[in-house]
């Protein structure tokens, strides 16, 4: 489970995360010729759009996994998250660390 699905539980606010594969989409274009011409070259490999956004519409609006939070989601699949994203202690330092760059970025 996710940090900020614990720290939301009993809300009835759900959190996930969402992998949507490697998508046609013109992201990265303003990155220079490097990632114009890799976005070139990974575009027949990667999903449309639309194929991109399922998992996300189908955590939105399913029925089926209404409820369901603190998962990873991939092609409608919740799957085990992978490397120190199990670590409650890394989750902690995360929070602590988006906190402290959310102040310093505010407006003075």
């Amino acid at each position: 489970r996710t940090y900020l699905a614990r720290r939301l539980a009993g809300t009835g606010v759900t959190v996930n995360a969402v992998h949507p594969g490697l998508v046609a989409t013109g992201f990265g274009r303003n990155n220079g010729p490097l990632m114009n011409v890799l976005g070139a070259l990974a575009r027949p490999f990667s999903r449309s759009p639309e194929k991109g956004a399922e998992t996300s519409v189908y955590l939105a609006a399913s029925d089926e996994v209404a409820g369901a939070t603190g998962q990873y989601w991939k092609d409608k699949q919740a799957e085990p998250s992978e490397g120190g994203t199990t670590d409650p202690a890394n989750w902690e330092r995360m929070w602590a660390l988006s906190e402290a760059w959310i102040r310093a970025a505010q407006p003075a």
